[in-house]
């Protein structure tokens, strides 16, 4: 979902060298914590662009002194909103089709949008669309791993239609307990979750930190406790440049982590965050009384930098906030990314949130004069490259989403059990949740839509 910049403190060192050894008597597969850097930024605006939003709040500042990436608390999130052109010439031709665009979806099934995965061209400039009709996993490829989404969050990614499935029309990802498939003793001593499959549907995607095969009590934890969905676009489906709406609902529940993002295909840039990362909207299941905003808010974030070490989303980093009294967990929004050679925006169905102008990444992000600059040649920078669409729920984690002592969180990013104290909580974050074959938890997408940039191409 979003691969935060890692730091590993002395205990999880000792942690990781026992889980290894562990592995070699073939009696453990450890749970790692680990702390890593989150934080709010600011970002640039363009004269013209309204930041008031009608009904919410937009949080966002333009403060490039502040560039400490040591702990930094705070969040990071995923963005949408309703996309605009940046020339006024462009503006008009955009905003004309669109409308056009729009009509003529609503009016036809996905089938009827697109064949199966192939990219089409269509005089509405429609690239890809997916309605939900079914759930179409030669375009959605799902994620099988036990890592914790790079955060170290508590969930499994699994591929079953508990957690990811289509009901009328609306995709769900859905967070379920782990207990009620496999029991409550099993989670805790001796039960084993083994994603190592022998076809393309069941292989497990990501082996690092255990990721394929775990046993329960290995290294003192438990196993995850979480069985949550990410699904991606990457064997389908990429683009560059062009116009992506998202029509969804937030969960709701203590502690959980939705996510609507990209990733590039091939890295050109080497390794994340060179390549950059484009959150489109992000946000936390907690009530609207968490510190810092709970489903009541989203945010959007680009990461980018030479490395981990210097990543910048500081700077592009911005929050919508509804009133107290809404939830981006009560109604479906349309969430846009409007992304040009020029710039890259989201909104909040007409509100803008984020506004990034491509003027030289490198220079904007003020980096050592001994750092070799990777963009030369390019405005736009790590963001000049074919993306990728991911969808997911993630829980709870250790990178500081989630700050420690903040609005009652029960584990610590330090522990060495941390999933282990997550659980233990359960009666207090569970009920939250709603009920388990409920759709509160769940992220709810009606349809995601891509358009071209450029409709004369």
């Amino acid at each position: 979902m979003r691969l935060k910049s890692l730091t590993i403190s002395p205990a999880l060192a000792i942690s990781l060298v026992i889980g290894a050894v562990s592995v070699l008597v073939a009696t453990t597969s450890a749970t790692s914590t680990t702390s890593a850097t989150s934080a709010t930024a600011g970002l640039e605006s363009t004269p013209g662009d309204s930041h008031a939003a009608a009904h919410g709040t937009v949080t966002q500042t333009d403060d490039c002194s502040n560039l400490d990436i040591q702990k930094m608390i705070g969040v990071d999130f995923r963005r949408d909103g309703h996309s605009r052109m940046e020339q006024q010439q462009q503006q008009q031709q955009h905003t004309m089709s669109t409308s056009t665009e729009e009509t003529d979806v609503k009016s036809k099934t996905k089938e009827e949008i697109m064949s199966t995965t192939s990219i089409i061209k269509t005089d509405n400039c429609l690239l890809f669309a997916d309605e939900f009709d079914t759930l179409d996993n030669s375009i959605w490829k799902h994620d099988l791993t036990l890592t914790g989404g790079g955060n170290f969050e508590v969930q499994a990614y699994m591929n079953n239609r508990t957690n990811t499935f289509v009901k009328d029309g609306v995709f769900y990802i859905r967070p379920t307990l782990t207990e009620n498939r496999i029991g409550l003793e099993a989670l805790k001593e001796n039960g084993v979750l083994d994603l190592w499959g022998t076809d393309p549907g069941t292989q497990c995607t990501g082996n690092y930190d255990y990721g394929c095969y775990r046993v329960a009590g290995a290294g003192g934890n438990i196993l995850n406790p979480i069985q949550s969905g990410l699904v991606r676009s990457v064997n389908s489906f990429k683009f560059k440049y062009g116009k992506v709406e998202v029509k969804a609902r937030m969960p709701k529940g203590k502690w959980i982590w939705p996510a609507i993002w990209m990733l590039p295909v091939d890295y050109q840039y080497g390794g994340w965050p060179a390549s950059g990362e484009i959150d489109i909207v992000e946000s936390r299941g907690n009530g609207p009384e968490y510190p810092g905003g709970g489903n009541n808010k989203i945010a959007s974030t680009l990461h980018w930098g030479p490395s981990y070490e210097f990543n910048r989303y500081k700077m592009t980093h911005a929050e919508y906030a509804l009133p107290k009294e809404e939830s981006f967990a009560d109604d479906f929004h349309i969430f846009t990314l409007d992304w040009t050679p020029e710039a890259l925006k989201t909104y909040v169905d007409d509100d803008l949130v984020l506004n990034v102008t491509f003027n030289d990444m490198f220079k904007k992000g003020q980096f050592p004069e001994w750092v070799d600059n990777l963009w030369v040649g390019s405005n736009s920078a790590p963001f000049d490259q074919d993306f990728y669409l991911i969808m997911n729920v993630a829980v709870a984690g250790t990178a500081g989403y989630f700050p420690d002592g903040v609005g009652g969180k029960p584990w610590n990013d330090q522990s060495e059990h941390a999933v282990n104290e997550f659980y233990a909580a359960k009666d207090d974050w569970y009920p939250t949740w709603g009920p388990e074959n409920g759709l509160d938890r769940a992220l709810a997408v009606d349809y995601v839509r891509v358009y071209k940039y450029d409709c004369s191409q």
